[in-house]
């Protein structure tokens, strides 16, 4: 039951949510008896314990269940290497089945929303916490509407780039002048302000900042802007708030990447 050095992360918070949940007796350490009378242990109670008990006292303390680094959207499984490859329906293929090996928790071959939402949760801590997100989006789209996703239930696609080139309302041709005005007019806005060429060229620069910024990730990803950065965080943070209740299918995905070689606490990355 050690301590363990660790930094702070949305990935972290996580970690500490399936603590308390796994801790049933309130004595702040865990047990494998304990983690296995919670259902999340999967019988794999004994081996977790091993796994975290670094100093072989036979329990699992709060500092031993964190992470002892904060690991990128690798983690997740994300191809993000796969972006400049030529056949995109193979990399589509990979993505998808990636996708089913790690979220598919029942290995029914569909995806419940609580399995599907726990996939969201993991990928968008692990986004937050490495600072920048991969190109590549999954889009559901649940055709029969049965509540579950198959895998040709399930696209995949890239995020729209924002473009360099900003046109303003008085730089726009009359027809369009026209339309927005009356777009405008019924949604009770007021006319567009007119900008000087000061603020317009202050404007254009800051685009082209965020562009650059957005576009310094790792390849096949897009970095989230510094300004950004710290509300995105506190928004995940209250998501994952000592008051929320975390989903068993969020709860097995956790003690899944506990027990992945990629997410030990000796990992090689």
């Amino acid at each position: 039951m050690t301590s363990v050095s660790t930094g702070g992360g949305l990935t972290q918070q996580l970690h500490m949510r399936l603590f308390d949940r796994l801790d049933a007796d309130k004595y702040d350490v865990l047990s494998a008896k304990e983690i296995e009378a919670s259902g999340s242990g999967s019988g794999n109670s004994v081996n977790l314990v091993k796994k975290l008990d670094a100093d072989g006292d036979g329990k699992v303390s709060r500092a031993e269940m964190l992470p002892t680094r904060t690991f990128g959207i690798e983690t997740m499984g994300s191809l993000i290497a796969a972006q400049s490859e030529a056949d995109r329906a193979k990399i589509s293929t990979e993505i998808i089945a990636d996708l089913f090996k790690r979220a598919d928790l029942d290995g029914d071959g569909a995806l419940s929303v609580d399995e599907m939402n726990a996939e969201k949760d993991l990928r968008r801590a692990a986004n937050i916490d490495a600072g920048f997100a991969s190109d590549t989006i999954l889009v559901p789209r649940d055709e029969n509407g049965d509540g579950l996703l198959t895998k040709d239930e399930i696209g995949v696609g890239q995020r729209l780039r924002i473009p360099l080139k900003i046109t303003f309302f008085d730089e726009m041709p009359a027809d369009v002048q026209k339309e927005i005005l009356a777009r405008r007019e019924r949604m009770g806005l007021p006319p567009p302000q007119p900008l000087s060429e000061a603020d317009k060229a202050a404007r254009r620069a800051q685009v082209e900042a965020d562009w650059a910024e957005r576009n310094s990730g790792p390849a096949g990803t897009m970095k989230f802007l510094s300004r950004e950065i710290e509300s995105l965080r506190e928004k995940a943070a209250a998501a994952y708030g000592t008051g929320a209740q975390l989903s068993d299918s969020l709860s097995q995905r956790l003690i899944q990447q506990i027990m992945s070689e990629r997410w030990s606490t000796d990992a090689k990355i």
